[in-house]
């Protein structure tokens, strides 16, 4: 009982920080337009990238935030940061 106590405690505790260093951003009606717009411009090239892509790729933009990121359709991209896996 004693463990489940403390894995539940160090739970709490890394929620606790998460939110204390994380910023929660709405998705307005512009950025969804954005995000819309970019999503049909990369398919183009990328026949598998998604909405939520372009949404996370035009709200890292409107923040002046690079995307950190693995996925291969980011490569070359402006304002990403590509990590090869």
């Amino acid at each position: 009982m004693h463990i489940l106590r403390c894995r539940v405690s160090q739970r709490k505790t890394s929620f606790v920080f998460i939110l204390a260093k994380t910023e929660i951003i709405g998705l307005s009606k512009e950025i969804a337009i954005k995000a819309g717009e970019t999503k049909m411009l990369m398919r183009i090239n990328h026949p598998n990238f998604g909405l939520a892509d372009a949404i996370i790729y035009k709200i890292a933009k409107s923040k002046n935030a690079p995307v950190l990121t693995g996925d291969k359709h980011f490569k070359g991209e402006e304002n990403v940061i590509y990590i090869k896996g």
